[in-house]
């Protein structure tokens, strides 16, 4: 693990844990050989219409929510090449996933990793650009009570890869900066923000996504326990 942190902080989806049900959806409409449903194609739509700066804001109910994610996947699927009447479709049948506690998994690693950080007496914490969401998600995977310090944009009312979510975090669990590791899978959000913030920050690659990143990067986080990746530090 870098430098003995005092404290280790983590962003959240695809982090932690991963939409499953979202991935099913995906998965199955590759199968079915249009190739505007590949996973290559959407993902591309997405990032294109996330690049435009059209995220969903944080909502503080399930029907703002729903209805959010809702027209932010129907413009990825128009993006994508799509009709109108098959995008509205197709984008419904996402934001009911997303908008589901039910349909989250944890990552198979998270435990181990989770347990070997209590044993160490490391103080932990999340920051996630998340809304009133990420409750229900936490508990029914039983999250919630590893960690001494959760912040998410919502509540801070500001986004990472702002210095300040991250320094919320900091100062709820009473830990500088500089002596915190922080593990997400955005090299911009987490890594950049983090680094910002003055963290050491190391970015968790599970997919191969970023190969040509410069920063330290694992693809599993139980390497954090048994090698030292490197550190980024702002």
């Amino acid at each position: 693990m870098p430098a003995s942190p005092a404290a280790v902080l983590f962003d959240a989806a695809d982090t932690l844990f991963h939409n499953r049900g979202l991935a099913d959806l995906f998965d199955g409409w590759e199968r079915d050989g249009d190739p505007r449903l590949t996973r290559a194609c959407l993902d591309a739509a997405i990032r294109t219409v996330g690049g435009r700066g059209l995220w969903p804001a944080d909502s503080a109910t399930g029907s703002q929510r729903r209805a959010a994610w809702t027209d932010f996947y129907r413009l990825a699927f128009l993006e994508a090449g799509h009709p109108p009447p098959a995008a509205a479709a197709y984008a419904a049948d996402c934001a009911g996933q997303v908008v589901d506690p039910a349909a989250y998994r944890l990552f198979g690693d998270v435990p181990e990793v989770l347990d070997a950080l209590d044993a160490q007496g490391l103080p932990l914490g999340i920051v996630s650009n998340f809304d009133p969401l990420i409750w229900p998600i936490l508990d029914r995977l039983d999250l919630r009570r590893r960690f001494g310090a959760i912040v998410t944009s919502y509540d801070a009312g500001c986004y990472k890869p702002d210095p300040r979510i991250f320094r919320i975090a900091t100062d709820r669990l009473g830990v500088p900066a500089e002596d915190v590791l922080f593990v997400g899978d955005s090299p911009y959000s987490d890594v950049g923000g983090a680094a910002a913030a003055g963290m050491t920050a190391v970015l968790v690659d599970r997919t191969g996504a970023h190969p040509d990143f410069a920063g330290p990067r694992v693809t599993d986080l139980r390497a954090l326990l048994h090698h030292h990746p490197g550190a980024e530090r702002g």
